[in-house]
């Protein structure tokens, strides 16, 4: 089991509440929570494909975030 933690500094936690938080018959997934004013994901996967899927998977939100906050 591969496990990594990510943090992205602003409080972001509300928007994941709509997200599935696992992929592909539990191959990955993840937990959010915030830690001050920093929005902290725990991430786990099966595998390095997995991995990736689930690291792309928060990314794509956060970029969507962050074009938002831009305009």
């Amino acid at each position: 089991m591969i496990r990594a933690k990510i943090t992205y500094p602003q409080k972001v936690a509300d928007l994941f509440v709509a997200e599935e938080k696992t992929i592909g018959n539990d191959r990955s997934g993840y937990e959010v929570s915030v830690e001050g004013n920093m929005t902290v994901f725990s991430i786990f996967a099966k595998d390095a494909t997995s991995l990736r899927t689930i690291i792309t998977s928060i990314t794509k939100i956060l970029n969507v975030i962050e074009q938002v906050d831009a305009l």
